[in-house]
């Protein structure tokens, strides 16, 4: 059985090349190519003269060729590999090849600015493991068709063979156990990958350590059955992992990108899925799951704007974990992730977790559940949904100092969305939800925690925020049921303050259809409004601080015809929702004084009239009760 050998990923890496013992394998039929035996100087006609870096590649090129057909081992010893890389003459990976190292002190060293370590194209069944790579940087002409950006230690992909034009696609790749790194930084901003997968059916990239480079996945016309799980990634250059498709009809489906920790994260920022940012909208993204990773780093302002679908929401190259949804998205789960920036404020427009369109008008969500993440210190949006969409679920999910929870529709709308059981500790804003560019068909906010964290004021506050706008002459509708949240706040702000907010968007005045609003908890303190409302269709019962049924007495004195009685409601109620009862029987003195009714209302009180002025000594008491539907 070959050893497990995980590398010690705090040592050094200079042991020089030289033999070991045999290699055990799973098999004895199993060959081994052993790459020391071609490291021959006499095998390049000077004896006893060390090779060359470019002679060193060309060896172990060799030694890749002459893994039989059935398959086998390609094994690196303890040892320095130092070659230079070269882009018509790679090292070829051929089908049901082991490329195995010894672990830590099996070192390959790539010495040319640029250029490809190993070449895994058209071919089946490859594992690398236990192995060291060292890439520099600069920029380099890939081999056929796959794109390499600038130096690339593992570069895999399926395409049309330049020579005989036939489909080659490589599936089942497994990379494990393994350490990258680069020897310097890379030169202009370029981006430096420690493995770069197009097209690949049955991607496995486990347990490695990266340091300074990226994992990315491009779908090219396809890929299937990604696994990206425990690798440990610090101190990316650029993102840490994408999966991406780069075609009008690419797919990337059954993605699971799961227990990676990446640390020291750019502010170009962690994952990124989808679309990708350098060519056109792809066809579908499907089946994913990113489950368990945490990110940490220090995100910078973005850049771009998504004001298409929420206004005041900006995202850009500061998003830690960016989802941009292709023609179609498909059964996204984010799950038990930590997203954090641990810079000491968040900085402007940057955002945590963000699901949106690649095309406004093209893009469509069929569903995504967003649940059990915790995300902090985040300006415009902890949590960001804008796109056209299905179904949605955010719940249980912890945001610590950020902008909350903003989910904005696309043209398609959002025909279901579940907001529940969130706890939210924002900077101004809890939860928005906006219908600007297309209708909130139906959206239950259930259950969530909102405050602001103690003794942070602004200019103003938000626990719930519902927008309704017009896009293309067309106003759109919002319809909530918001039951059972608790929204508080724990110091003053410099403009207003709301429980629940509705709105209309500056493009103009959108519709608020069925909108309920029940026993929620809403701020008082700091002359706040626990309820603003816009609609006139509301179901408000039961909700602490914004008072919807209130009850008195009062009684038109004698030689009067009516009485003001504040009711202490937040807003006027209809004379008809204003019910009155005679606290006691009326005297046979009173005559017409005994015929009373609701004359006016208004904010604060309503107006109490009768047919003629109780006499002298007598009046007209009685008991009220006034309702906000």
């Amino acid at each position: 059985m070959v050893p497990h050998i995980l590398p010690d990923f705090c040592s050094a890496y200079s042991a020089p090349v030289g033999t070991t013992p045999a290699v055990d394998t799973p098999d004895s039929t199993i060959p081994v190519i052993n790459v020391v035996d071609y490291l021959d100087p006499s095998l390049f006609g000077h004896p006893g003269t060390p090779l060359s870096p470019a002679e060193a590649r060309e060896a172990i090129r060799r030694a890749a060729e002459d893994i039989p057909d059935g398959g086998g081992i390609l094994y690196f010893p303890e040892g320095l590999y130092e070659i230079e890389s070269h882009a018509c003459a790679p090292i070829a990976i051929k089908s049901g090849t082991w490329v195995r190292g010894a672990g830590r002190g099996a070192v390959l060293r790539n010495l040319t600015p640029g250029g490809i370590l190993l070449w895994i194209f058209g071919v089946s069944d490859v594992r690398v493991s236990d192995l060291v790579f060292d890439i520099n940087h600069g920029e380099c002409a890939p081999p056929t068709s796959i794109s390499v950006n600038y130096a690339t230690a593992i570069a895999s992909g399926s395409g049309t063979d330049i020579d005989t034009d036939a489909f080659l696609a490589t599936t089942n790749l497994t990379i494990e156990n393994c350490v990258f790194k680069t020897s310097g930084d890379a030169i202009r901003g370029q981006t430096l990958h420690a493995i770069l997968a197009q097209g690949v059916d049955g991607l496995f990239v486990r347990r490695n350590h990266i340091i300074g480079m990226q994992i990315k996945a491009a779908g090219a016309d396809g890929s299937t059955r990604i696994v990206i799980e425990d690798n440990f990634i610090e101190s990316p250059h650029n993102l840490a992992i994408s999966a991406v498709v780069s075609t009008t009809v690419g797919t990337v489906v059954d993605v699971s990108i799961t227990g990676n920790v990446v640390v020291d994260v750019p502010s170009a920022g962690g994952f990124f899925l989808g679309t990708d940012g350098e060519g056109t909208p792809g066809a579908l993204l499907g089946r994913v799951m990113i489950r368990n990773n945490v990110i940490r780093g220090v995100f910078a302002a973005a850049s771009g704007t998504i004001e298409e679908c929420v206004g005041e929401v900006g995202v850009g190259a500061a998003g830690a974990m960016i989802i941009d949804i292709p023609v179609t998205g498909v059964d996204l789960l984010i799950q038990d992730n930590v997203v954090d920036n641990t810079a000491p404020t968040a900085a402007v427009n940057s955002t945590g977790i963000v699901v949106k369109a690649s095309t406004l008008e093209t893009s469509f969500l069929r569903s995504v559940l967003i649940t059990g993440n915790l995300v902090r210190r985040f300006d415009h949006g902890g949590i960001l949904l804008a796109c056209s969409c299905e179904t949605a679920i955010i719940e249980g999910n912890h945001l610590e100092q950020d902008r909350g929870i903003q989910i904005g529709a696309g043209p398609g709308g959002i025909s279901q969305l579940v907001v529940a059981n969130n706890r939210i500790q924002n900077l101004g804003q809890g939860i928005q939800l906006a219908a600007v560019q297309g209708s909130i068909r139906r959206a239950l906010v259930e259950g969530n925690i909102i405050s602001n964290p103690s003794g942070v004021g602004s200019v103003k506050f938000t626990g719930i925020d519902l927008v309704a706008g017009v896009s293309g002459g067309v106003a759109h509708s919002l319809s909530v049921d918001a039951i059972g949240n608790r929204v508080s706040v724990d110091a003053a702000y410099s403009y207003r303050i709301w429980g629940i907010l509705e709105r209309h968007d500056t493009s103009g005045a959108g519709v608020f259809g069925r909108m309920r609003y029940l026993d929620n908890v809403l701020p008082t303190a700091f002359g706040a409004t626990p309820l603003e409302r816009l609609g006139t269709t509301a179901v408000v019962h039961r909700n602490k601080g914004y008072a919807t049924r209130t009850t008195g007495s009062s009684a038109i004195a004698a030689g009067t015809t009516s009485v003001a009685v504040p009711h202490g409601l937040p807003a006027a109620p209809a004379q008809s929702d204003i019910r009155l009862t005679l606290s006691a029987p009326p005297p046979g003195s009173w005559g017409t004084a005994g015929i009373f009714w609701v004359s006016a209302a208004n904010a604060t009180s309503f107006t109490v009239q009768c047919a003629s002025a109780p006499a002298s000594g007598q009046s007209v008491s009685f008991v009220w009760q006034a309702t906000l539907p």
